[in-house]
């Protein structure tokens, strides 16, 4: 941007060797050239937060001029004709909240002896302590590890790979 003088460069991938193996620096998983990275003042990355389509993981990796920042979760909506980013937080906060959750969900399921149930149930449950979004994260993720299936919208069953 002439305005403010600075300029901007897109990567469009992380290298595939290293992506998703948590590299010790991840300025290593940028594809190319060292260079890319030495040259510039500022490198962000955005990634795709797992069982989601609508967040995405920023995190910046460098910062010539500023301390670094913690990884923050945005949504993303489109309305119309523009795109609507809205920070929900710090992401380690996030991801420890779903991590909670989940074991919430698991401990009401195992005392109440249930094997099925549905989204609505748990929601109720845990309307005092927990969000709508961070219990649907959490349900997402106890699909993802296998502990739960979800046989139809809404309805769930613990997992025979579970018990």
């Amino acid at each position: 941007s002439e305005e403010y003088n600075l300029s901007w460069i897109f990567l469009h991938h992380l290298r595939k060797g290293l992506s998703g193996k948590n590299p010790s620096d991840e300025l290593d998983e940028l594809r190319g050239s060292s260079d890319l990275v030495n040259y510039v003042d500022i490198v962000l990355a955005l990634k795709r937060n797992k069982g989601s389509q609508e967040t995405l993981i920023f995190k910046q990796l460098k910062n010539r001029f500023a301390g670094e920042i913690n990884p923050k979760t945005l949504h993303l909506k489109w309305e119309q004709d523009s795109l609507v980013i809205e920070c929900l937080g710090d992401a380690e906060e996030q991801i420890v909240a779903d991590v909670k959750c989940s074991r919430e969900i698991m401990s009401y399921l195992a005392e109440n002896q249930k094997t099925s149930f549905k989204a609505k149930e748990i929601k109720e449950y845990l309307s005092g302590s927990q969000s709508e979004a961070t219990i649907n994260r959490a349900l997402r993720l106890l699909k993802e590890e296998g502990k739960l299936i979800s046989p139809k919208k809404g309805y769930y069953e613990v997992s025979l790979k579970n018990e």
